[in-house]
């Protein structure tokens, strides 16, 4: 039970961090969401928030016995997510870069 509250907390603590650095520096990055016709938001928004997501589950699964090997597909994952979050990639890009992360992933830890 210890080792669930030590993974838990790791997670929560890096993912926050994460989100936390990305709202700080990501218009230095050039992650900012200019609003539109067809957004919710009337202000300009930082993007890259969800980078903080695999940071989280990696220091998660450093008390937890999660594979080691399932880290590199999230992380990858996530890389994706901040390479959008940036440049404007095709749907059909993203989809076949998602469905070869998540086949890499199978191979990898079956």
């Amino acid at each position: 039970m210890g080792l669930f509250i030590y993974a838990a907390l790791a997670g929560a603590v890096s993912g926050a961090a994460g989100a936390l650095v990305m709202k700080l520096y990501g218009s230095r990055l050039g992650l900012i969401d200019t609003p539109n016709e067809r957004s919710s938001h009337t202000r300009a928004t930082p993007r890259g928030g969800g980078a903080g997501i695999p940071l989280g589950y990696a220091a998660a699964s450093v008390f937890s016995a999660l594979p080691y090997l399932s880290v590199y597909p999230g992380a990858a994952m996530g890389l994706l997510g901040l390479v959008e979050d940036r440049f404007a990639l095709s749907s059909r890009l993203r989809l076949f870069l998602q469905l070869s992360i998540c086949a890499a992933a199978v191979v990898m830890l079956n």
